[in-house]
């Protein structure tokens, strides 16, 4: 069966938070996928790994790119 547009809207949203956070998390694709789609999914994750390697800087791009593209800024 096909996607339904839905589906595929998602799915872009999806790519395209993904594709914006890489440019600041680099070298951790798997680590921001799953970031998303813990956010898709509207639960709640839990980010474990040693110090100083970016979990929060991956929570803060994760909130910036959320917050950009569920309410774009008006440009009058």
């Amino acid at each position: 069966m096909g996607q339904t547009q839905a589906e595929i809207d998602l799915k872009t949203f999806a790519e395209r938070i993904t594709a914006n956070i890489e440019q600041v998390i680099v070298g951790k694709r798997e680590a921001v996928e799953l970031a998303v789609i813990g956010l898709l999914a509207g639960g709640h994750m839990l980010i474990e790994d040693v110090p100083g390697v970016g979990k929060t800087m991956l929570a803060r791009s994760l909130a910036r790119s959320w917050h950009r593209s569920c309410w774009p800024t008006r440009s009058e």
